[in-house]
């Protein structure tokens, strides 16, 4: 699902036929990042959530990553992050803009309760390990467990971490798979 919030989308996914798995919609008002996510969501079909923004790309081998996911009966799935940095960005290295971190390809069991424990120490500055959508994946149904229970699956001001505390609570299975499916913009 794109969910386009452009006043002009007429250079971008206005002139794309849509058709099979993709739906396209275009709302020009005014919104935040949490409304368009929750929009977005509310119109997919799918078993399983992964959001991007517009400057994020995942793997093909994503699907494999969602394969693994529903065939061990996992409702979340958190991964290692490759990065892009836009070339207006100040490095203090300029010769890369990609970096795919080491990986292991390893699979461990996450504890919501104890990832829960560890983002509060933090003061919920990290959240690498916690169950959510933005750039991770999880079960549409957890997502709409939180939007029952607070109203929306995006309740609060910043979009990743409001919606990741609040599927803390709701996840039975969690893992992270160290290998970087999903590149951050």
């Amino acid at each position: 699902v794109v969910g386009d919030n452009t006043c002009d989308n007429s250079a971008y996914f206005g002139r794309l036929p849509i058709s099979g798995s993709l739906s396209y919609f275009h709302n020009p008002a005014s919104m935040t990042v949490s409304e368009n996510f929750n929009f977005a969501v509310s119109k997919a079909v799918g078993e399983y959530i992964l959001c991007l923004g517009d400057d994020d790309s995942v793997s093909t081998h994503i699907i494999d990553a969602i394969d693994f996911l529903k065939s061990n009966n996992v409702d979340a799935g958190n991964f290692k992050m490759a990065r892009f940095f836009w070339p207006d960005v100040a490095l203090n290295n300029n010769s890369y803009r990609a970096v795919v971190p080491y990986f292991s390809n390893k699979i461990r069991s996450l504890n919501s309760a104890r990832m829960l424990k560890n983002s509060l120490a933090s003061g919920f500055q990290e959240i690498r390990y916690l169950p959510r959508c933005y750039h991770a994946v999880i079960r549409k149904k957890i997502l709409d467990e939180v939007a029952d229970k607070y109203g929306s699956r995006f309740p609060g001001p910043s979009p990743d971490m409001a919606n990741a505390v609040c599927c803390l609570g709701l996840v039975n299975r969690h893992v992270y798979i160290d290998t970087p499916y999903i590149i951050s913009g």
